[in-house]
């Protein structure tokens, strides 16, 4: 199933609830791209860094950018820097990235997002996201 998930590229929206946590699933997903050869950013909203990388190996690890959305999301601890853009200027970074290999993208999560940013600006900038490169293998 992650296969064929992964094989499809563009964008995959992974729908939790109360009942089914969907983490578990995107952890996993995460590590098959890792394991691919991808490089796998992370936009963490919900959980710091040590916890969402907690249960994967060096490897995955090592392929693994965490941008920290969880500690401070509007950037107020360092004095003067406050982005009147937010959780945005991480995903315009990922946007504006120069390498042009094989990329996996996973927003944990969507509704943090949606809380914070407008549907149809989201909406613009994952779409930005999955443009980035014509390769039809490409994650991103």
């Amino acid at each position: 199933m992650l296969d064929s998930l992964l094989a499809i590229g563009g964008l995959v929206l992974l729908r939790d609830s109360v009942e089914w946590e969907g983490r578990s699933l995107l952890k996993a997903l995460i590590k098959k791209s890792a394991l691919r050869g991808e490089q796998v950013h992370v936009l963490g909203c919900e959980v710091s860094e040590e916890e969402f990388r907690e249960g994967f190996d060096s490897d995955v690890n090592s392929r693994l950018v965490y941008h920290d959305l969880f500690r401070d999301p509007l950037n107020w601890s360092k004095p003067g820097e406050a982005v009147p853009e937010g959780p945005l200027k991480a995903l315009r970074s990922m946007c504006k990235r120069t390498d042009h290999g094989s990329v996996t993208i996973a927003l944990d999560s969507l509704s943090w997002l949606l809380c914070h940013i407008p549907c149809v600006t989201l909406c613009q900038a994952l779409h930005a996201l999955s443009q980035q490169n014509g390769d039809p293998g490409d994650n991103s």
